[in-house]
């Protein structure tokens, strides 16, 4: 398997995966430590860059639940579906 000049993880992960693990066990078992390693860094430096934008002067007074919700929006790649969402909320008639 030949790998691009800039693998993504998921062909790091396929090309680590080859190697027999009777043979490479050692090998294999420091590429899963390594690049997990990565993985992580990367979420924490995302996460803090998130609570930095989020926690400013302005808004030093955010309670910790909603400084949960929004470092959980931030830092989240799951994609709403918003014509659904809206669609499952029943509508508000106006007495009146």
């Amino acid at each position: 398997m030949e790998l691009p000049s800039i693998p993504s993880s998921c062909e790091m992960i396929s090309f680590w995966q080859m190697l027999p693990v009777t043979e490479y066990q050692n090998l294999r078992l420091f590429a899963q430590r390594y690049i997990s390693r990565f993985g992580s860094t990367y979420r924490c430096e995302q996460a803090f860059s998130a609570m930095k934008l989020i926690k400013s002067r302005n808004r030093a007074l955010l309670t910790d639940q909603h400084l949960n919700s929004l470092m959980t929006v931030a830092v989240t790649e799951l994609k709403p579906d918003i014509d659904k969402l809206v669609k499952s909320v029943q509508k508000q008639v106006s007495q009146g």
